[in-house]
C-alpha cells in the first residue's frame, strides 16, 4: 500500500537529479560548440535555454506518451472482447487522428519555428534598452501564442466530435445490437473513457514532438557547421 507512494517520491528525487544532470551537460556543450563556431551570441543563449525543451520531453512527454499509448491499445482490445465492431470503431479513429496529427504538426510547426527564432533574438531585443522594441517583442509572442491557442483548439474541437461520434456508436452497439447487461455496459463505458482520456492528449504530444524536432534541429547547428568546414 506504501509502496507506490515511496517509490513515486524515490522516482521524482532520482529524476530530478539525472536530468539537471543531462540539461547541464547538454547546454555546456552546446554552448561551447556553438562559440567555437563563432554563432550569435544572443542565439546561443536562446538555444541554451531551448534545450531544456528537450530534457522536459525525455523527463516528462516520452512517458506520459507511453502511458497514453497503452491505454488507447488496452481500451481497443479490451473493446475487441467485448464486440469486434467497437473495436473497429476505436481502432479507425486512432488511424484518423494519426494521420491528422501529420497534418497538425506541419502547421504547427512554422509557428513553432517563429517562435524559437524569436527566443534566439530575445538577448538582443533587451540588449537594445528600448522599452518600446522590448513592449513589441512580447505582443509578438503573445500574437503566436494566441495562433498556436486557435489551431490547438481547433484541433481538439474536431477530437472532441470524433470521441462523441465513437461513444454514441459504443452505447448504440451495447444496447440495441448485442444488448449486454448493465455490468457489461458499465465496463464498456469505463473502457470508453479511458480511450477517450488517453486520445485527447494526441494533440499536445504532437505540438511537444514539433518542438523537439526544432530544438534538437537548432542544437546539432554547430555540428553542421563543423562537418562543412
Amino acid at each position: 500500500m506504501w509502496s507506490v507512494p515511496v517509490l513515486g517520491a524515490i522516482r521524482r528525487v532520482y529524476d530530478t537529479r539525472v536530468y539537471t544532470r543531462m540539461f547541464a551537460d547538454l547546454s555546456g556543450e552546446v554552448v561551447t560548440q556553438q562559440l567555437e563556431q563563432g554563432e550569435d551570441l544572443s542565439k546561443i543563449a536562446g538555444r541554451s535555454s531551448l534545450a531544456w525543451q528537450n530534457i522536459e520531453f525525455f523527463q516528462y512527454n516520452l512517458p506520459e506518451f507511453i502511458e497514453q499509448l497503452i491505454n488507447v491499445g488496452g481500451a481497443v482490445f479490451a473493446l475487441a472482447i467485448f464486440d469486434w465492431r467497437m473495436a473497429t470503431v476505436g481502432g479507425s479513429i486512432v488511424v484518423f487522428v494519426i494521420l491528422s496529427s501529420r497534418f497538425y504538426m506541419k502547421r504547427i510547426a512554422k509557428y513553432q519555428t517563429v517562435l524559437n527564432d524569436m527566443h534566439e533574438q530575445e538577448y538582443n531585443t533587451f540588449a537594445t534598452k528600448d522599452p518600446r522594441v522590448i513592449k513589441q517583442y512580447y505582443t509578438d509572442i503573445s500574437a503566436l501564442e494566441v495562433k498556436f491557442s486557435n489551431l490547438s483548439a481547433s484541433s481538439y474541437g474536431i477530437l472532441r466530435v470524433l470521441l462523441l461520434i465513437m461513444f454514441l456508436t459504443t452505447l448504440y452497439i451495447s444496447l440495441d445490437l448485442d444488448r449486454f447487461t448493465i455490468g457489461e455496459i458499465y465496463s464498456i463505458v469505463a473502457y470508453v473513457w479511458t480511450f477517450v482520456t488517453a486520445s485527447e492528449y494526441i494533440p499536445y504530444l504532437s505540438e511537444k514532438w514539433v518542438a523537439l524536432k526544432d530544438t534538437t534541429r537548432r542544437l546539432k547547428s554547430g555540428e553542421l557547421i563543423a562537418a562543412e568546414e
